[in-house]
């Protein structure tokens, strides 16, 4: 038994009149008699009664006709998913997003892309940069939402979707928080909130750097890994932060942000992925992410 025979029983089935199960399968109507007779001696049971004036289905063809529908309607989709798979219209992308993207116009491109891709599966993973790059490599993520700062990212291809600078974040009653821009060197002595060294070394040292080079002694009170915990102990009156300046739109209470003269590096965040992991469903995205502002 094979899906032809399944097809030739259904129309005939469906029709009860094998030569109009001939029109609707568009061949002459002895061979169609032929393989169903072959299906009825393939599976040891007659399908249809026959008689001069009609054709009727048995209990077994009765059975079959229910089976063949299941089995016919499994393999169009089976069909339809791998060529939609092919095409990128179906899929999954595993995809690492780190936090300062959240502010940013990605979640929302990644809600359009689900909209107009809905069978397209988006697994996303919170990673740093660094454990971004390492899978990435390793090849179990197709793609990340990384922030790049002089990181050795060979055998990766990355693409620009976001810039910004950095603003300060102070608490709502800092002397500082009356002035409409501020100078890096009136951080001088200021107590500081920073990401650790470990997790982007060559961009804590270029700010750092920057913050000497305008004359303001360190005085780094805290670190935070993330955003969110940084504004929050800025809100506590921990210290002052330099902060992307799409912090902005999380509206902290008793946060103030103010703009920065400074040589501080710029906010870069990338689209980063490996072309040795080809994804169809990827391509697709990557289109969207084209579309981000930068």
């Amino acid at each position: 038994m094979d899906v032809r025979q399944l097809r030739y029983f259904l129309a005939v089935a469906e029709e009860l009149h094998f030569g109009r199960a001939a029109e609707r399968l568009h061949m002459a109507q002895p061979p169609l008699s032929q393989q169903i007779r072959k299906l009825e001696e393939e599976l040891g049971a007659t399908l249809f009664r026959r008689t001069s004036r009609s054709v009727a289905l048995t209990r077994a063809g009765e059975v079959l006709l229910v089976e063949a529908r299941d089995i016919l309607r499994a393999m169009d989709r089976a069909t339809q998913k791998v060529r939609d798979t092919a095409h990128g219209l179906a899929g999954t992308i595993v995809m690492g997003l780190m936090g300062p993207a959240l502010d940013t116009a990605v979640p929302e491109v990644l809600a359009r892309f689900r909209q107009k891709y809905p069978d397209v599966t988006l697994h996303l993973e919170e990673l740093l940069t660094g454990a971004q790059i390492e899978r990435l490599r390793a090849g179990t993520l197709d793609c990340g939402i990384v922030r790049l700062f002089e990181q050795e990212v060979s055998g990766l291809t990355t693409r620009l979707i976001h810039r910004e600078p950095y603003v300060l974040a102070l608490p709502a009653g800092h002397a500082l928080a009356r002035r409409k821009r501020v100078r890096l060197g009136q951080l001088d002595g200021q107590p500081l909130i920073i990401f650790p060294r470990r997790m982007q070394p060559k961009l804590h040292d270029a700010m750092l750097s920057a913050l000497l080079r305008a004359g303001a002694r360190m005085h780094i009170s805290q670190e935070a890994l993330t955003k969110l915990t940084t504004l929050a102990l800025v809100a506590a009156g921990s210290g002052l932060a330099l902060v992307p300046a799409s912090a902005r739109r999380t509206g902290r209470p008793g946060v103030v942000f103010k703009d920065v003269d400074g040589d501080l590096p710029l906010v870069d965040i990338f689209v980063a992925w490996s072309e040795a992991r080809p994804n169809p469903a990827l391509d697709k995205l990557l289109t969207y992410m084209e579309n981000i502002a930068t």
